[in-house]
């Protein structure tokens, strides 16, 4: 399922090659449309960074190359790229920034058809061990400016708090039912009372970054009757609940969340000490 749609967009991605010595040459990352086609993204080959158009060719060279570098990133360090532009296929533009520094410009190409909704990856088909890897990644719905660099940090449950309704699929500890780092199935929390809700505690912010752009609540779920429950992903600021819409489960777990731009508590951005 998609977590945006764009037309316009401004976006942050570090990346990083998985190997320098691989001979996959599609190895790259690149903003998709709804019907999963590739469109405008960046690849690497022999040491170079280029910005291309896939035009939803699936493996194989790109439709069209708009940029190459010079041939100076022949490692596996994490790179910093930021994205701005149009997606269309006459009138698009594009603008990229490579560690900070613009290295393309350039409106009235075509960069793609479709509304943007997802990220694909082309890993490689010649050589499964080729491809990228990415992090931080933030994709917004506006080119006015390029985004700064970011960092996206997760901070998984680590305490229960003192509302405990739910109740888990093993032991007695709430939040280790939900403290996987990558989602998992092996254990749970279940509930079948309207309202009912945990309170879990998480860690404290490590860093103190100049601005926060938003917190980002995530959850996985799934039902197990036949009627159409929902959860809400809810949070306590400083006395502030905010519970949001409610997200309707399907009988597969699904992928939730929820950003707030704001602190509820305060309705200004969000602070460390907020977080």
């Amino acid at each position: 399922g998609s977590l945006f749609s764009v037309t316009d967009f401004a976006m942050h991605v570090a990346l990083a090659v998985k190997s320098t010595t691989a001979t996959g040459t599609e190895c790259g990352f690149c903003l998709s449309n709804s019907a999963n086609a590739l469109q405008l993204g960046l690849q690497w080959v022999a040491g170079s960074w280029r910005l291309v158009r896939w035009g939803g060719v699936a493996g194989g060279s790109p439709a069209a190359v708009l940029y190459t570098s010079p041939a100076i990133y022949n490692n596996l360090d994490f790179r910093s790229f930021s994205l701005k532009g149009t997606i269309h296929a006459s009138t698009g533009s594009c603008d990229l920034r490579i560690d900070g520094v613009q290295v393309y410009s350039a409106t009235g190409i075509n960069t793609g058809t479709g509304t943007i909704d997802r990220v694909g990856f082309a890993q490689g088909n010649t050589d499964a061990g080729a491809g990228v890897i990415a992090d931080d990644l933030v994709v917004v719905n506006s080119k006015a400016a390029y985004l700064p660099d970011l960092r996206i940090d997760p901070y998984n449950p680590d305490s229960d708090g003192v509302t405990l309704n739910l109740t888990p699929s093993t032991g007695t500890v709430h939040y280790a039912m939900v403290d996987e780092p990558q989602v998992s199935t092996a254990d749970w929390l279940s509930g079948s009372v309207v309202g009912d809700l945990d309170l879990l505690g998480l860690p404290n912010m490590v860093v103190n970054p100049t601005s926060i752009l938003g917190v980002n609540l995530v959850g996985f779920a799934a039902k197990t009757d036949v009627p159409t429950p929902a959860i809400y992903l809810g949070l306590d600021s400083g006395g502030t609940v905010s519970n949001g819409s409610n997200l309707n489960l399907a009988a597969a777990t699904g992928y939730f969340h929820r950003v707030l731009e704001l602190d509820p508590n305060t309705a200004a951005a969000w602070t460390q000490s907020g977080v």
